[in-house]
């Protein structure tokens, strides 16, 4: 599963660097394209927080929510912000154990004062709408499952 989400948002990040940047600017706005691939930051953050791997579908599930309310551009500029946020929303939601937010911040090289600042502007974006029904997230689950298997055909 967390192959797959780290396949997808790397489909994601190839449409995205065609884009150009439009919308107003917000907190998960980096200053500059990140050098590191979203694929190699997504395995990173699985490889040393060790979130459960359905926390890293509902990550996104939550960027989606992010996309289609339109409360935050995605681009090649704030995917790696939205998404170590979106992991460590989806952690602390899901998985009973979970690290801090300066473990996450390490793991995923910002400051643990940012990450405070970016998870709360990201649960306000949101709503606090944080639950996923559990046909919500198997239908996303599949969705992205398929995406990966369709692609290496």
């Amino acid at each position: 599963q967390i192959l797959d989400v780290i396949y997808f948002l790397d489909c994601v990040e190839e449409r995205l660097e065609h884009m150009e940047p439009q919308g107003p600017m917000s907190s998960f706005h980096s200053v500059c394209r990140p050098s590191i691939s979203i694929k190699d930051y997504v395995y990173r953050i699985a490889q040393y927080a060790r979130c459960s791997p359905q926390c890293f579908v509902l990550a996104v599930i939550y960027i989606d929510r992010m996309r289609s309310e339109e409360t935050v551009e995605i681009n090649t500029l704030t995917i790696h912000r939205l998404a170590i946020t979106a992991i460590v929303v989806a952690s602390k939601f899901l998985d009973d154990r979970y690290h801090s937010n300066a473990t996450f911040a390490k793991i995923g090289g910002t400051t643990g004062s940012e990450l405070n600042v970016l998870e709360l502007e990201f649960v306000f974006r949101l709503r606090f709408e944080l639950y996923v029904s559990s046909e919500c997230f198997e239908a996303y689950s599949q969705h992205i499952s398929n995406f990966r298997a369709s692609r290496e055909l």
